[in-house]
C-alpha cells in the first residue's frame, strides 16, 4: 500500500468477508488478511457489525527500551567477539543489546524496568552515550571514532505481550497474521519471523483447502501451537527478568529455578562453549524448532547447567558499572550536558 493508504473498515455479508474499505473506496475480495499489527482495529470493526470476539490475552513486558541508530564511518568495521550477532548482556538491574542492520548501520539498545525515575535520563543523548562508553561490550561498537549516530534516542514503553488465539474465526475469509495475532517482547525479535511463517502456512492452507472455513481450521491448527508456546515463554521471561532487575533473588543458573531466564542467560553462555548446545539454542531461538527441543531434553539442560557454572566460577572481567555507579554516570552526564 502507499503511505497515505488507510484501511477504514471491512465489508461483510453476514459472517463472510467480501472486501475492505480503503480511503473511502470499497475493494472487493474473497480473502482478507489482517496484517495491521498489534493496534489492529479489526475487532472494533467486527463489533460494529454485531460480531464480538474474545479479548486478547496479554501480559506486561515490564520494560522500557531506549535505542539509538548508528552508521559506520568509512574504513571502520565492527569488531567481532563472543556473541551471536552483536554484543548483548545484562547487568542485573538493566540490559543492553545490539541489532545489526543493512547499509552499515546498527541499533544499540538499553532495557530498564519501568518506574525507575533516574532511567528517564536515558532519553538524553549525552546520558545514553555515557552509558555506552562505560559498558565494555557496548563500547566496542558504539565507538565515536568509528560510528556516527543517525537518530535521536528513541523510547519504547507501555509494551505488552498479546495473544489473539486465532481471532476472526467466526468470519469466513478473514485471516490474521503477524502482530495482529500475536505480539511479544521486541527484544525476542520474533515479529518478522512470525509473520513470514504464518504467511507460508496461510498460503498452504488456502491452496490445500479451497473451502475457506476448512482452510481457517487448518491454518489455526498449524499456527496456534507456535504462537502459544512463544507467548507463554515471553510472559515468563519478562516476569522473571523484571523480578531480577528489582532486586529479588532469581536463580537463572538452574533448570529448576527461573527456567525461562535460565534458557536465555545460562543457555546463551553455554552455546558459546559447546557446539551441541549452540545448535539447539540457535534453532530454538530462530523459530526453526519448537521450544520443546530444549524443554524436553534434560541432558542438554544439565549440560548447560554444568557449563554455565564452570564459566561463572572462573575469572571474568566486569560486565559494566554497578547500579550505584550507573546512577553516578547519569548524574555526571546530565551535569556536563547542562
Amino acid at each position: 500500500m502507499k503511505p497515505d493508504t488507510e484501511v477504514s473498515g471491512l465489508l461483510l455479508q453476514g459472517r463472510r468477508v467480501t472486501g475492505v474499505a480503503v480511503n473511502g473506496t470499497e475493494v472487493s475480495a474473497t480473502v482478507v488478511v489482517d496484517a495491521l499489527g498489534r493496534r489492529t482495529r479489526t475487532a472494533e470493526w467486527l463489533a460494529q457489525r454485531g460480531i464480538d470476539e474474545a479479548k486478547p490475552q496479554s501480559s506486561d513486558c515490564g520494560v522500557v527500551y531506549y535505542s539509538r541508530y548508528y552508521r559506520l564511518r568509512d574504513g571502520f568495521e565492527l569488531p567481532d567477539g563472543r556473541w551471536f550477532l552483536g554484543p548483548r548482556g545484562d547487568l542485573g538491574y538493566m540490559g543492553y543489546s545490539t541489532f545489526p542492520g543493512d547499509n552499515r548501520t546498527f541499533a544499540a539498545l538499553l532495557a530498564v524496568p519501568p518506574g525507575r525515575p533516574s532511567s528517564r535520563a536515558l532519553k538524553e543523548a549525552a546520558v545514553f552515550e555515557a552509558v555506552m562508553a562505560t559498558t565494555p561490550a557496548m563500547r566496542q561498537w558504539v565507538n565515536p571514532e568509528g560510528v556516527v549516530p543517525i537518530t535521536d534516542v528513541l523510547t519504547m514503553a507501555g509494551l505488552r505481550n498479546s495473544l489473539r488465539e486465532f481471532p476472526h474465526a467466526s468470519v469466513s475469509g478473514l485471516f490474521p497474521i503477524g502482530d495482529s495475532m500475536c505480539h511479544s517482547d521486541p527484544i525476542l525479535a520474533l515479529g518478522l519471523s512470525f509473520a513470514l511463517r504464518q504467511s507460508v502456512e496461510l498460503a498452504d492452507a488456502i491452496d490445500e483447502q479451497p473451502n475457506l472455513d476448512e482452510a481457517a481450521a487448518a491454518f489455526r491448527e498449524r499456527t496456534n501451537p507456535l504462537i502459544r508456546e512463544r507467548f507463554d515463554f515471553a510472559t515468563q521471561l519478562d516476569d522473571q527478568r523484571l523480578r531480577m532487575w528489582n532486586g529479588e533473588p532469581v536463580d537463572f543458573t538452574s533448570k529448576d529455578g527461573a527456567y525461562a531466564l535460565f534458557t536465555v542467560v545460562a543457555g546463551g553462555v553455554a552455546a558459546l562453549e559447546d557446539p551441541d548446545v549452540f545448535r539447539v539454542m540457535t534453532r530454538r531461538n530462530g523459530l526453526l524448532d519448537s521450544l520443546r527441543v530444549l524443554d524436553d531434553d534434560h541432558a542438554i539442560q544439565s549440560r548447560i547447567e554444568h557449563i554455565f557454572r564452570g564459566v561463572a566460577a572462573g575469572p571474568r572481567p566486569p560486565q559494566g558499572p554497578t547500579q550505584d555507579e550507573m546512577e553516578s554516570i547519569f548524574e555526571n552526564a546530565i551535569g556536563r550536558a547542562e
